[in-house]
């Protein structure tokens, strides 16, 4: 049976609470360092911080990062009030939405080798609701890019190694649409840490737009979905 709360409206202080034990597990990390084998993340079933993106600290959503333009915090959201807003600036650069950490570059598996939440066992998928809106874009096809990635840490070479990478295409929408991205795993390997990342476009330019600004990328309700098929309890 599937269980999804959807209490955008709590507190944020209440953001991290997990009601159900569902499989799979999650703690908070900061740096490129394993999850100790006793950590909280057994504990605890995961659950993507923030994964409806209601609360804010001035243009950033709370655990996540967004590129310095190109992003914005949208009203109107799936549910609660807001969601999360990327597109293209200055007609051709690329707004992201990531919670791994950044490196003056745009986000993907080698940029995020820290940053994201530990993790304990082996997500089946990241779900979530979108819009994507082309605006002036001359009408040409493209599409936003969605990526999941779980590393493992390796003591002996002291890097976080790659166990699944998933990257897929979200096409035009102009009213929230569900998605869902199958975990992609290399291995038999049980990771210890996920990066989620969306980018604004493949190859996308906004030759007909006035102020630069094109494919509008808008995202709410996100969610993990575990090995059993159960969907985190996410309680925002």
């Amino acid at each position: 049976m599937k269980i999804h709360l959807n209490l955008k409206n709590l507190a944020f202080s209440c953001s991290l609470l997990s009601v159900l034990t569902t499989g799979c597990k999650r703690e908070n990390i900061s740096v490129d360092n394993p999850p100790a084998a006793n950590s909280k993340a057994h504990t605890e079933a995961t659950s993507l911080p923030n994964p409806g993106f209601e609360s804010w600290n001035g243009n950033q959503p709370l655990s996540w990062n967004l590129s310095a333009s190109g992003s914005a915090r949208a009203t109107g959201g799936h549910s609660g009030q807001y969601a999360a807003q990327i597109w293209n600036w200055y007609y051709y650069v690329k707004g992201f939405l990531t919670n791994g950490n950044v490196f003056n570059a745009m986000p993907g598996y080698d940029y995020n080798n820290t940053g994201g939440i530990a993790v304990s066992e082996r997500p089946a998928a990241l779900t979530g609701y979108y819009k994507y809106e082309p605006g002036s874009n001359d009408g040409k096809k493209d599409s936003a890019i969605a990526i999941i990635a779980l590393r493992k840490y390796n003591a002996a070479t002291r890097k976080s190694e790659k166990v699944a990478y998933t990257e897929v295409s979200l096409g035009p929408s102009s009213q929230y649409k569900l998605f869902r991205i199958p975990v992609s795993y290399a291995s038999s390997v049980v990771p210890d840490s996920l990066v989620v990342t969306f980018i604004s476009s493949r190859n996308g330019f906004c030759s007909g737009a006035s102020n630069g600004n094109c494919l509008y990328l808008t995202l709410d309700d996100l969610a993990l979905e575990c090995s059993s098929g159960k969907k985190e309890i996410a309680v925002k």
